[in-house]
Formats: C-alpha cells, structure tokens, sequence
C-alpha cells in the first residue's frame, strides 16, 4: 500500500486537567499561548511576560510535573492510553528521555503530563489527542479474560474504536496498537496439535515434542476468549483506519509480560516476553519508516519452546529479542517443572487501564 498521508499534525499541545477541576490548560508550547478553557481567555507569552496565576482548582498537582518548566522539544510526542499500567510504567521509564510523553489513564499519573479520564468516554478523551504524533494504545480490559465480555465490549472494543476516532480528529500519524497472543491462543489450547503440549508437559516426558512449526500471522486469528476477540477486532480496526484515513497501523501481538519479569507458571515459558525486549519493540515501532502504513509483529522473548514465530520482526524492524524465559528463570533458580498447566497467573496484567 502507498503512504497515504493524513492531515497535517497540528502544533503540539500540553495539556493538564485538574483532577479536582473541569478547567482544562492548554500551553501550546510552540507558539507560546496559553488558553484557559474555562474563560477563553488567551496569552502571549514571552521572556518578559509574567506568568499567570491559575485557580487554585485548575493548578497542577505539585507533585507532578510542572507546566511552566516544560522545554521547547522537538522530540516525537508520544500519547500513551493506560499509561498507569504495568507497561506504560516501563515505556516512562525507559522511553521517557526519547520522547515527549503524555497520558490517558483512568488513575492519576503523574511521572508525565496526563489526562485522567476513560476510553469509554468518546468526548471526554479528545483533548489528550491533540498535536500527538503517534498514539500508543495499552488500554484494555484485563480482568476476566476468559469469560468477562461485559468489559471487554464497552473497553477494548468500542474504547479502542473511541481512540481511533479521536486520534483521526487529531491527525496523528500513527498508532501503534497493542494486541496479544490471545488473538492466537486456541492454537495452544487445541488439544491435537503440539502447542498444548509445550505448555503442559515436562521436557523429559515422552510425549514432549521434540519439534514443531511455527505459527505465523498469516495463520489467521484463533482467540479462545472475549479478550483476543477483542484484540482482533482492535487489528482489523486499525487496518480499516489506515486504509480509509491514512493513520499507519502498527499492531504488536504481545506475549507475556509480567511485573515480576520471569515466567513463574509453567504456561507462561513459551509465550514469555522480557521487558526489555517489550520495550525495544515498542520503541521500533513509534520509529518504524511513516510509508509503513500497516503491519503486525509477534512480540515473545526468544524462549525455548515458543511457537509463534518472530522472524517478521527482525526482517521489518530489526527486532531480535535478547531475553527468554530460560535466562529470566536462572535469575530466581526457577525450574519448568515446578508448575504445570497453560494457566494465566493471578496478577498477569501485561497492561491496563
């Protein structure tokens, strides 16, 4: 497909709401203006100019970052939806000095600029969008994966549909979607293939598979939960918006990642995805070249027993994976064997809302 541009990306925008407050401040920083939505009124700053006093009810938390010391940039603004969760933690963490990071979450956040508000709120989440270059979208329903379509419709579904709205309103460039591994677990749950086996068995029994083809994306979707049929709806969705609008998709089928960052549960081990390696792959796809308009990447560490494969990532992003679950275990002594089952470990929220 050619690289269809969408509109032009508008001059970016800081932007803060007050947790106690409807008040909403804009700075956009470029053409030094400040507008206060709540009078309308606006200000040219400059060197000289002294800053305004905002109500009490519109000032930033203290504690957070403050809006008058924010330099000029000229660094990608990144918007992160879930930015409160386990893996937008880590993309602050580490991406933060590379990008200029803001946030949409439910929860407070307040290592970057965020707007506190939900995915299900279609207007409520615009203003977040605004002079954004690439959204990363990790919002989702995490809780109840195997049954709980009550969250799964009203958050991953139409919340993910809200954000590609309010991206398109915008004009950001690209979105890079954070899909799962669920889109393709029934591939692991069918009992007359290899893949259970992988994940239930122990090495030294005699049923253990000794080798296995890869699945690959061109396989097709095979959800066996609400939340991958979510995430595959979240895929065609973004396909849709690129071909219609022009926003470059990028989808990034994640394996496992967790808090503790080691696959304690013996299903865990061949989907396992490192942090770092989550992070890296991340990364090259906020950089990835703007003519690739659409694409989606497994993204699992180079484990053992994986069955998905990553070849795709190499060949488009250069991402080669440097942990798996072998290396992450050695860390803590943890054995394979110690726990069995392709069970989901309580806790395991690779990211959220």
């Amino acid at each position: 497909m050619g690289n269809t541009r969408g509109p032009e990306m508008r001059v970016p925008l800081w932007i803060h709401v007050s947790y106690e407050s409807d008040a909403v401040l804009v700075d956009q920083a470029r053409a030094g203006r400040v507008r206060d939505r709540g009078t309308g009124n606006q200000t040219r700053l400059c060197a000289h100019t002294p800053r305004p006093t905002l109500p009490a009810t519109s000032r930033p938390n203290q504690s957070g970052p403050n809006p008058w010391s924010i330099p000029l940039t000229d660094k990608k603004k990144v918007l992160i939806t879930g930015a409160s969760g386990l893996i937008g933690g880590l993309v602050i963490e580490h991406l933060g000095d590379k990008y200029d990071l803001t946030g949409l979450a439910r929860r407070p956040v307040e290592s970057i600029p965020s707007l506190q508000a939900d995915i299900t709120d279609a207007e409520g989440i615009k203003p977040a969008f605004e002079g954004v270059h690439t959204v990363l979208h990790l919002a989702a329903a995490t809780v109840g994966l195997t049954e709980d379509w009550e969250s799964t419709f009203p958050i991953t579904i139409q919340g993910t549909l809200n954000v590609y709205e309010a991206a398109r309103e915008a004009g950001v460039r690209r979105v890079v979607f954070m899909s799962s591994g669920n889109t393709q677990l029934g591939f692991m749950f069918d009992h007359s293939g290899p893949y259970y086996k992988l994940a239930t068995m122990r090495e030294d029994d005699p049923d253990f598979p000794t080798d296995w083809p890869l699945i690959t994306i061109e396989d097709g979707p095979y959800p066996n939960n609400p939340y991958g049929v979510g995430k595959v709806f979240g895929e065609n969705l973004g396909r849709l918006y690129s071909e219609l609008h022009g926003i470059s998709t990028l989808s990034i089928k994640l394996g496992g990642v967790l808090k503790e960052n080691r696959p304690h549960v013996r299903g865990i081990w061949p989907g396992f995805l490192d942090q770092m390696d989550c992070i890296d792959m991340v990364d090259r796809c906020i950089n990835a070249p703007d003519d690739l308009m659409y694409d989606a990447f497994n993204a699992i560490s180079n484990n053992k027993w994986r069955w998905r494969e990553i070849q795709h990532g190499a060949d488009v992003l250069g991402w080669v994976p440097k942990g798996s679950a072998e290396i992450a275990a050695q860390r803590d002594g943890i054995s394979p064997g110690h726990e069995h089952g392709p069970s989901t470990p309580s806790g395991y929220k690779g990211y959220e809302d």
